[in-house]
């Protein structure tokens, strides 16, 4: 499709991906995995690309680092 007169392609996507509604697709999912859900297989494939898009990645990351560290901390 392509995108309307005066957006780019990129715009469009992010417009669409404003439009999901993250918190809904992630309430679905969790009535199917306690049961009182009433999700296809290709329904929760499509909950997951959709959260995919909104929702960022949490990779693990290394940090690398040259120097002095110098660790604080209060007793309670």
């Amino acid at each position: 499709m392509p995108a309307p007169k005066g957006q780019s392609g990129r715009e469009q996507r992010g417009n669409h991906t404003a439009l999901i509604q993250t918190s809904k697709v992630i309430e679905r999912l969790n009535k199917q995995a306690l049961g009182d859900g009433d999700m296809e297989p290709l329904d929760v494939t499509a909950a997951q690309i959709l959260l995919r898009k909104t929702l960022p990645d949490l990779k693990v990351s290394e940090i690398e680092h040259s120097g002095d560290v110098t660790l604080r901390w209060q007793k309670p």
